[in-house]
């Protein structure tokens, strides 16, 4: 079925491209899963290679969603190369990058190279906010503390304020996290931790909820 599905989104694509019918294109894009695109190449790995065409035919139209979900399932299962290279031809310039999946899979696992790459990629995309890199941060910091390592995630809490990621824009609760797991060693915490709910707007990643992403 999700192969059947693939296929027809393709044909469509292609036709409504051919016949120059943008209105086509839109209602095309919308039919995209982007909430289940994820959960389609994880449980069906055998259709990466009709995902691959469908996202490199959307990508012709300018619309690049397909493509970070296939960036993001290759940066997860460390298809390094094919990640790089999606990365930067279509994702890194993207001013609505999903990455919460990889957010995700990061916690669940513990994987710190995964949280760790994540913040250098994000690091060096123009259009992400300091509130999405945040997110990311806040994402590194949990596995950290997760591995009891407070005081390295001390010193990328550092790294986080200067390049511009402020307080509020770290998860509450990582912060706390840290703060408890320094004390405990004897070492001071000395921030002000933010109140709940003082996140900046900026904060979310696009103007739709990709956390499903």
């Amino acid at each position: 079925r999700g192969a059947e599905f693939l296929d027809i989104l393709v044909h469509d694509l292609e036709m409504a491209v051919k016949a120059g019918d943008k209105e086509m294109m839109g209602v095309i894009q919308d039919r995209f899963p982007r909430g289940g695109a994820m959960g389609l190449l994880d449980n069906h790995p055998e259709l990466l290679d009709r995902f691959t065409i469908l996202a490199e035919e959307f990508a012709k139209t300018g619309y690049v969603a397909p493509m970070n979900v296939l960036w993001t399932y290759h940066f997860i299962n460390s298809n390094t190369e094919l990640a790089d290279s999606i990365w930067e031809k279509y994702v890194k310039s993207s001013n609505q990058i999903m990455f919460q999946k990889v957010c995700q899979v990061a916690r669940s696992t513990g994987n710190l190279n995964l949280a760790f790459g994540l913040v250098s990629k994000l690091s060096k995309a123009e259009q992400v906010t300091p509130g999405a890199r945040g997110i990311a941060y806040s994402c590194l910091l949990d596995c950290l503390c997760a591995n009891d390592n407070h005081k390295q995630g001390w010193k990328v809490l550092q790294d986080a304020l200067s390049e511009g990621v402020a307080l509020e824009d770290v998860n509450r609760t990582a912060l706390v996290r840290l703060k408890a797991g320094l004390e405990s060693a004897g070492e001071s915490f000395p921030y002000t931790i933010p109140p709940k709910n003082a996140r900046r707007d900026e904060r979310s990643l696009s103007p739709t909820d990709w956390s499903e992403m």
